[in-house]
């Protein structure tokens, strides 16, 4: 008859610290949101995308394994649960084991996690790329056109990088190599969006533009600055 484990009654100690029945549930807890919420959104994404008329490209591969990833990670952590409310998987393990599986299981799924979250931030445009009058889509993140400042073909690292504003004067670049069939399709479709691609250095491109929008800044508010002293003087007179 298989016992009942609760790997979650027993305190432990771990590098002389006592982890509590509660550390355990607040990790599975935080896993769980973790794996549960990104994994809604991002099916949801893929739903959109689907369904989008504009011109697109998706990398099946990169979604197969995003899902999967996610998938793995729910698994897991569900999984974790079952070791830490839930009944062995053996007659013979005890509760010592079933804490030891608990954490395995809460660490592992962390793992997973950070992976899918590192490509969704770090690389979404390795993902799909939509273009639209409006601008260029990726998996969480819409470029407005208005906020495009070129698109560069860089023949010397051979990739294509979006420069573009984020806000005011951040400049930002995405960069695509042009040998993917998402950079192909980003070559061929770029008068979507209404962008012409220019052949040119990438780094000496964004080193100038990056100077010559600090330079707008300093001189913007140089000019505020004159005004509002301006403005001072005539309220004194």
């Amino acid at each position: 008859m298989s016992k009942m484990f609760l790997a979650g009654k027993h305190d432990v100690n771990w590098n002389g610290n006592a982890l509590s029945a509660s550390n355990f549930l607040i990790l599975l807890i935080v896993s769980l949101l973790a794996v549960v919420l990104p994994l809604a959104v991002f099916v949801k994404y893929c739903i959109n995308i689907k369904r989008s008329e504009n011109k697109k490209v998706i990398n099946k591969l990169f979604v197969v394994f995003l899902i999967s990833t996610s998938v793995a990670s729910l698994a897991t952590c569900i999984v974790g649960w079952i070791f830490f409310y839930g009944k062995s998987f053996s007659a013979e393990m005890d509760p010592d084991l079933a804490w030891e599986m608990t954490l395995s299981m809460i660490v592992v799924t962390y793992a997973l996690c950070c992976v899918w979250y590192m490509i969704l931030l770090f690389i979404p445009q390795k993902i799909w790329i939509e273009l639209k009058e409006e601008g260029i889509g990726f998996p969480g993140m819409d470029i407005k056109a208005e906020k495009i400042i070129n698109i560069i073909n860089d023949e010397e690292s051979k990739k294509l990088y979006i420069n573009y504003l984020e806000g005011k004067r951040k400049l930002k670049k995405i960069s695509i190599p042009r040998s993917t069939v998402l950079g192909q399709f980003l070559l061929e479709n770029s008068s979507i969006v209404g962008v012409t691609i220019e052949v040119k250095d990438q780094l000496e491109f964004f080193k100038d533009k990056t100077k010559e929008l600090k330079l707008e800044y300093l001189t913007e508010n140089e000019a505020k600055r004159v005004a509002k002293s301006s403005d001072d003087e005539s309220k004194e007179a």
